[in-house]
């Protein structure tokens, strides 16, 4: 089922009439852009197909292979475990806050 065009409904004015405009502006705003939603989800559309693509290859494995190429938590763990400070600092035990630095905290 065809619907017609909101201006052809709404309003039965001649398009030189600022209404008719103004209506035709809306429904060209409101009309879904293709290419425009193509563009802005690109990248987990391409995401979901490499994925797609790995499972069928190389099943759950491939799939999880996939999914761990471009994860942000792996890559900073990876960083965190090559980084022996920033690993010890991690492990380590906070140190006491003192009154001192209490104090002084409280002042700001």
């Amino acid at each position: 089922m065809k619907v017609a065009p909101i201006a052809a409904v709404v309003c039965a004015e001649p398009p030189t009439r600022t209404p008719f405009r103004l209506i035709l502006a809306l429904e060209q705003k409101l009309n879904h852009n293709l290419d425009r939603d193509l563009d802005y989800f690109s990248g987990p559309i391409k995401e979901q197909i490499a994925e797609e693509v790995a499972t069928r290859y190389f099943f759950e494995r491939g799939a999880a292979m996939q999914r761990l190429k471009d994860d942000a938590d792996l890559k900073k763990a990876i960083e965190v475990l090559t980084s022996p400070a920033e690993y010890r600092k991690i492990l380590s035990v906070p140190e006491a806050k003192t009154e001192s630095d209490a104090h002084t905290a409280s002042q700001k």
